[in-house]
């Protein structure tokens, strides 16, 4: 099949714009080692770059290297795998041809075509069973397995990337993948297990994507304290992380209903914004400190989750939902962020 035919028809003004946000940006995959076109394309030195195919445009280097670095910086989806087509058709230099098909995976993958990455994946095993892409053409097998519903394939390729690549980024990558997939399927317990154990480790690159994981299961359940808590943990740990956006964006998605005003007074209850979770009470008194220009008062109150200790920092005591609900809209517009409010 051609590689054209990856995109069936689909135009593409720019490749980044297609890759899945979260896991693009969270586990940094290796480059190919290219020769001297393609290596100044890796450095960023695109002029560079550009000035060197065209003095190589008619000369007898014009060959699969001088085509792949073409496709490289080419911002059109459909040209570039173009020119990835032609480069092996021309005769990809030896030590390039690993990085063209490593390449042509990428793009499937972009491209949502899971059955041309799964074929192109295992044929990259077959050829070069231990080759420097080893790691990313198991995990590329596994996600196209999981989207074709083959959820025992997918975990075998899983099983092998975790095992052979322990501690490090891509491992833990195939193991915020197989969570994504049990939690799709309905395996919330196992799910849940794999992203606490990530959340407590040490690596950023599993931390975040965990905690998403969590904010954004528990909001799907409806249970919105337990998603205010991790998403709050998130936040106070990796302000610029992808997704914070996306879970705010949820967050106001969710229906509060107001309890009336009788039931308030008979009951006696009072209502408070929760505005963070802290692992650190310095943290949590540094961030009550600057909640005090708003003129309610804050308080901060320790709280034990999974036999962890957090500082919890609320803003307010409100007799009615409706008083609550109006200073917490007050409070997300001026923080851009989201806040919940939490019966005390």
């Amino acid at each position: 099949m051609a590689l054209s035919q990856v995109l069936r028809g689909r135009q593409f003004r720019s490749i980044a714009a297609v890759f899945p946000v979260l896991l693009s940006l969270i586990f940094l995959l290796p480059r190919p080692g290219y020769g001297s076109v393609t290596e100044l394309i890796r450095q960023g030195q695109i002029d560079a770059a550009r000035e060197e195919l065209a003095k190589d445009a008619s000369a007898t280097r014009r060959n699969g290297e001088i085509l792949l670095g073409q496709g490289m910086l080419e911002s059109d989806g459909t040209a570039s795998l173009k020119f990835l087509e032609a480069a092996l058709k021309t005769g990809t230099p030896a030590n390039l041809i690993e990085d063209n098909v490593y390449l042509m995976m990428q793009f499937y993958q972009a491209a949502r075509d899971y059955n041309q990455l799964l074929e192109t994946s295992r044929s990259y095993l077959q050829r070069w069973e231990n080759g420097k892409y080893r790691s990313q053409a198991q995990r590329y097998s596994a996600l196209a397995l999981m989207q074709t519903d083959k959820g025992e394939s997918a975990n075998r390729f899983l099983e092998n990337l975790i095992q052979e690549n322990k501690g490090e980024s891509i491992g833990l990558a195939g193991e915020i993948d197989r969570a994504v997939y049990r939690y799709k399927n309905g395996e919330v317990t196992s799910a849940q297990k794999i992203s606490r154990r990530l959340a407590d480790g040490r690596r950023d690159e599993a931390v975040v994507p965990a905690l998403y994981l969590m904010t954004w299961h528990y909001l799907e359940q409806g249970r919105v304290d337990e998603a205010i808590l991790y998403y709050n943990l998130l936040k106070e740990g990796y302000p610029l992380a992808v997704g914070l956006d996306d879970l705010v964006e949820r967050f106001g998605k969710v229906e509060r209903r107001p309890e009336e005003r009788l039931a308030e007074e008979i009951t006696g209850t009072v209502y408070s914004i929760q505005v963070g979770v802290f692992s650190s009470r310095e943290n949590a008194r540094k961030y009550a400190e600057g909640m005090k220009k708003y003129g309610e008062k804050v308080e901060i109150k320790d709280k034990t989750v999974s036999d962890k200790k957090y500082s919890v920092v609320y803003v307010g005591r409100f007799s009615a939902m409706a008083e609550a609900l109006a200073f917490k809209t007050r409070l997300e517009s001026a923080e851009n962020a989201a806040f919940q409010i939490i019966t005390r």
